[in-house]
């Protein structure tokens, strides 16, 4: 159990920061086209983009707390 507990949590290391970067990729691509693309939809491409932005940073946070090296 130890050893399938310490493969996992190396699996998971590498890649931590995967999701936080898709949301904020996401976030910057429909706020982008919503700022180049004028009408009536843009302001709710710009809403979700915000949205995806804000949820990535706030994903980003919440992993680099839960992976900080504990104080000695």
């Amino acid at each position: 159990m130890v050893t399938k507990a310490a493969r996992v949590q190396s699996v998971n290391r590498s890649n931590k920061y995967s999701s936080p970067a898709l949301f904020t990729a996401l976030g910057s691509v429909f706020v982008g086209y919503g700022l180049i693309n004028g009408g009536a939809a843009t302001s709710f491409t710009v809403i979700l983009g915000a949205v995806f932005l804000v949820y990535g940073l706030f994903l980003f946070n919440v992993v680099r707390k839960a992976y900080a090296q504990p104080k000695a």
